[in-house]
């Protein structure tokens, strides 16, 4: 079951991050010209998602969570295309906690 989601298009590139009851994200990228490119990331079930959008880039997922109001920074693009050149205003090889 999907709880929550997430969709930006930019140009020729949309992205779609759900919530699935099982505490996974499902992260599907795609670019035109290319086969999408879906993954899946396990989420912390004690720190409940409020809220998740994409950044204007389609770089990064922001997550809020519900009780502790954090802000998880998810570099999605580095996640999907590790091709993918980005600015490195956060860490593109783990998530970026800010509370």
């Amino acid at each position: 079951e999907i709880i929550k989601f997430a969709w930006r298009e930019e140009g020729e590139v949309s992205f779609i991050a759900l919530l699935c009851s099982n505490d996974y994200i499902l992260l599907r990228y795609d670019s035109i010209g290319r086969p999408p490119i879906i993954k899946q990331l396990p989420w912390l079930h004690e720190k409940p998602i409020a809220f998740m959008c994409f950044d204007p880039t389609l770089t990064w997922l922001l997550v809020v969570t519900e009780t502790t109001q954090e802000i998880f920074i998810i570099p999605a693009v580095s996640i999907v295309d590790s091709d993918v050149l980005i600015n490195q205003l956060f860490k593109t090889d783990d998530v970026t906690i800010r509370s």
